[in-house]
C-alpha cells in the first residue's frame, strides 16, 4: 500500500484560547469567592442586600458566557485544523502564531503554492453580515473579524520580511473562516475573503494554482514560523515576537 503523502503541521495550537480559558476560570473562582464575601456583608445591611445579589448573578453571567465563547472558539479551531491536515504534500501548518503587532494570535497559518495565508475562525450563528470592516451578527454589531485577520496579516508579513528579507515579505492573504452549520452569510465588500469551513480547502487549493509559490521559498518560510513556536518554548506559554512597527495594512 502507497502511503499518502500530506501536508506539515508545524505547531498543533489551541493554546492560546486554553490560557485564555484557564485564566476565565481563575477570575470565576476568586470573584465568585470576593462577590460571596461582600454579598455576606453587605446583606448584614438589609437595605443594600437588594443591590448587592442581582450584581453578584451578573458577574457570573458574564463569566459564564466568555468561557461559552472560548469553548465555541476551541470547537471551530479544531474543526478548521482537521481540514487544512487533507491538504496535499507542499503545504504547512502552523497554528496558534502569536505575534505583537497581531494585537492577538493568528489561528492558523498556511504556507505553500498558495503563499502564505492568514486564517482567522469564527464560530457565529445565525445571520452575519459585513459591510466592509463593520460586521453584524443576527442585527447585533459585532468586533470586526476582517480588522482582525487583515492585523495579524500584516504583523505575520512584517515578521517573515525581518526574517527572511530576500522573500521581500512574501504577500500574505487573508481567510475568515465561518465553522457554524447554521450560519448564513451575507457579504457585501470584505476586506477579506470569508468562506464557510465547507469552502476553504477548494479556496485554498485554487490560490495555489494563482499563486504558486516556490516550493523551497515554502519551506523557508515554515521553516522561519517552525523557529518562532520552537522559541516559544514547550511550556505552553506562548510569547509574542517583538518586531519592527507594520509598515502597511494587508487588505
Amino acid at each position: 500500500m502507497l502511503e499518502t503523502v500530506v501536508m506539515r503541521v508545524l505547531r498543533e495550537g489551541g493554546e492560546y484560547l486554553r490560557r485564555r480559558e484557564r485564566r476565565l476560570w481563575w477570575c470565576f473562582a476568586c470573584g465568585g469567592i470576593a462577590i460571596g464575601i461582600v454579598a455576606l456583608a453587605l446583606a448584614m445591611q438589609k437595605g443594600r442586600a437588594v443591590f448587592a445579589i442581582p450584581a453578584a448573578f451578573m458577574l457570573v453571567s458574564l463569566a459564564v458566557s466568555q468561557l461559552e465563547r472560548v469553548r465555541k472558539g476551541q470547537l471551530g479551531e479544531r474543526l478548521v485544523t482537521n481540514l487544512l491536515k487533507q491538504l496535499p504534500e507542499g503545504y504547512y501548518l502552523v497554528n496558534d502564531v502569536v505575534l505583537q503587532d497581531a494585537g492577538g494570535n493568528v489561528d492558523h497559518v498556511v504556507i505553500g503554492p498558495c503563499g502564505v495565508v492568514a486564517i482567522e475562525t469564527k464560530r457565529w450563528a445565525g445571520k452575519i453580515r459585513c459591510d466592509g470592516d463593520r460586521w453584524y451578527v443576527n442585527g447585533r454589531l459585532r468586533g470586526s473579524v476582517s480588522r482582525q485577520v487583515n492585523r495579524g496579516a500584516a504583523a505575520l508579513r512584517q515578521f517573515l520580511a525581518d526574517r527572511d528579507p530576500e522573500s521581500g515579505g512574501a504577500f500574505v492573504q487573508s481567510i475568515m473562516v465561518f465553522t457554524h452549520p447554521r450560519c448564513q452569510l451575507e457579504i457585501n465588500r470584505a476586506r477579506a475573503t470569508a468562506v464557510r469551513s465547507s469552502e476553504l480547502l477548494q479556496v485554498l487549493l485554487e490560490m495555489g494554482k494563482q499563486r504558486k509559490m516556490p516550493p523551497a521559498l515554502a519551506a523557508r518560510l515554515a521553516g522561519s514560523l517552525d523557529r518562532l513556536a520552537a522559541n516559544e518554548g514547550r511550556s505552553g506559554d506562548p510569547k509574542p515576537v517583538v518586531g519592527n512597527r507594520m509598515k502597511s495594512r494587508v487588505t
